[in-house]
Parts: structure tokens; C-alpha cells; sequence
């Protein structure tokens, strides 16, 4: 019993020493004792449970990968997850570590939101970034997302900060696009181009042979719609003769302008 006391001591001091004064952080004394206590058999050494070293595992809570291992411990322990049983926390005990552990992280936690805000920064994916574009040079019809390189996905979300890095390639190809959307935004000519106005004649008009019958087509002379469906005969070449509107037989519509 004394050579496991002496054993347990000897840990709890390296426990202390390892996970205090990393960032001027010191882990609360009650979670120390608790962790040499309950934790120690299985978060201990090269071969520890979970790849969680608790002697070695710093408490520097500024760094962001850290204070989420922490934030989950605490979270694990709050469930009655860790420990596990038969070695399981009295009642009050557990809710009592849960408390000091949930006051340091609280306050890292809304420090670094002060400073970072609550997500992390990451990059514009691509469809965000050709909206970006439209929106700034004015654009609504640029379309420069196929330039892009596909973005990696992280939990079927293409918009997961961890998974948007910016490659070489990747910053490459956003500045390609950029200079594409510049080039399409810069007006080069000197004025619109001249309007031209062609006028077509058909020859041998009439419904018959038209995919779905003259109710699909009909013509028009001086705002006038012309009956070709009475035995008139077809119109050879007429120029005051135009086609009014057009109906395809599914009930989709065209319409055409008088020129």
C-alpha cells in the first residue's frame, strides 16, 4: 500500500508538472487529484487509451486543439462516461469536477470568440466565390465556378473550414478566375453595336405538314390572322404575309416580333 501511495504521488507530480504553466495555465487542483485517482490506470504512458497521455497532455487552453480535447473530457465526465465503471465517480464528486473544469474553459472559450469571433476564418468555396464576384463588378451572369478546382467536403459540407485549404493550384486558379471576371467586367468597345434588321419571307406557308395542325400555327397580314385551314391555297412568297405564333404540340409557346 505505501509503494502504491508513493507511485501515486509520484504521478500526481508529474501529472502537476505537465499540465501547468504550459501558456501560464494550471489545471485546478481538484481535477489534478481526481485524474491521479480515476484516470491514471488507462491515460497513462505510450500505451494510453483514446491516444489521451494525461500526464503529458498539456492544459495550454489558448490553443484551439487543446481546448477541444479539454472541452470533450469535461463533456465525457459531465455524462458519466469517464470513468467508467466499477470506477465511476460518486455523484457529488463528479458534479463538483464537472464545475471546476467548466470555469477555465468558459473563460478560454469566450476569450478566443472575443478575438476570433465563433467560427473560424476560412476561404470562399467556389460558388461563394463567383457570387462574391457578381456581386462586386456587377455581373449576374459571370460564370468562372468550372475554373475551380472541386472543394473537399468534410461531413457533406463543402463549406467546413478544416477542409478548405488553399493549395498552390488552388490560389493559382482563384487569381485565374479573378482575371477572367476583370477582363469580362472592363468595357472595351466604344459604344453598343449597330442594329441590324433582317426581314424573312417563307415560301409555301401553310399549316398542313406542321407537327400538330394548324392549331400549332397560323399567320398574320396587317394584325390580321389569315385562315390558310378553308381551301385557300398556300402563299408563295407574299411579303405582307408573317408568321404569328407558333405552338409546339407538347403546349410550350414562341413568339415571334413583326419587323
Amino acid at each position: 500500500m505505501r509503494y502504491i501511495g508513493k507511485v501515486a504521488a509520484v504521478a500526481l507530480l508529474g501529472l502537476v508538472c505537465a499540465v501547468s504553466g504550459v501558456g501560464g495555465a494550471e489545471l485546478p487542483p481538484p481535477v489534478t487529484r481526481a485524474i491521479a485517482k480515476y484516470c491514471l490506470d488507462c491515460h497513462q504512458g505510450p500505451e494510453a487509451k483514446g491516444d489521451l497521455d494525461l500526464t503529458t497532455f498539456p492544459f495550454d487552453l489558448k490553443k484551439q486543439k487543446v481546448r477541444d480535447r479539454w472541452i470533450m473530457i469535461h463533456d465525457r465526465v459531465q455524462r458519466g462516461e469517464m470513468p467508467p465503471a466499477p470506477r465511476g465517480l460518486p455523484e457529488k464528486q463528479r458534479d463538483s469536477l464537472v464545475q471546476v473544469l467548466a470555469k477555465p474553459l468558459t473563460v478560454a472559450d469566450r476569450a478566443a470568440i472575443e478575438v476570433e469571433g465563433r467560427g473560424p476564418m476560412r476561404r470562399l468555396n467556389r460558388l461563394e466565390y463567383e457570387q462574391n464576384l457578381r456581386d462586386l463588378l456587377q455581373l449576374p451572369h459571370l460564370d468562372i465556378r468550372d475554373q475551380l478546382p472541386l472543394d473537399p467536403e468534410r461531413h457533406h459540407c463543402d463549406k467546413v473550414a478544416a477542409a478548405l485549404d488553399l493549395s498552390r493550384v488552388q490560389l493559382g486558379a482563384y487569381l485565374n478566375a479573378a482575371e477572367r471576371a476583370l477582363r469580362k467586367a472592363v468595357v472595351r468597345d466604344h459604344g453598343p453595336a449597330a442594329e441590324k434588321t433582317v426581314r424573312v419571307f417563307g415560301t409555301q406557308l401553310g399549316p398542313r405538314g406542321v407537327a400538330g395542325g394548324p392549331e400549332c400555327l397560323f399567320f398574320v397580314h396587317n394584325a390580321r390572322g389569315v385562315d390558310l385551314d378553308h381551301g385557300q391555297p398556300r402563299i408563295e412568297n407574299h411579303p405582307e404575309i408573317e408568321m404569328g405564333l407558333f405552338r409546339s404540340p407538347v403546349g410550350r409557346t414562341a413568339s415571334f416580333r413583326r419587323v
